[in-house]
């Protein structure tokens, strides 16, 4: 249950993570094209969405995987070692 919930809690951070770069790349691309390279720009609504979901589960596949020592003790031990 735990790990279902960080791996939706990172999966949720990658998500946000890629929509964010994703969104960053499009403008980017279109101000280097219009204004830079004055050539027309057409966007990639495709390889935007694919980045996007990339990073999401990339992100979920390391946060869950730097959370495996939490996930593997009992929590009673974490709470007594603070």
């Amino acid at each position: 249950m735990l790990g279902a919930m960080l791996a939706l809690e990172y999966s949720g951070l990658g998500l946000l993570a890629g929509a964010v770069g994703a969104g960053g790349a499009i403008a980017l691309t279109w101000a280097v094209s219009r204004h830079v390279l004055d050539i027309p720009w057409r966007p990639a609504p495709g390889l935007a969405a694919l980045g996007a979901l990339a990073t999401t589960i990339l992100v979920g596949i390391v946060g869950v995987t730097s959370s495996y020592d939490v996930l593997r003790k009992k929590p009673l031990g974490t709470l007594r070692a603070e």
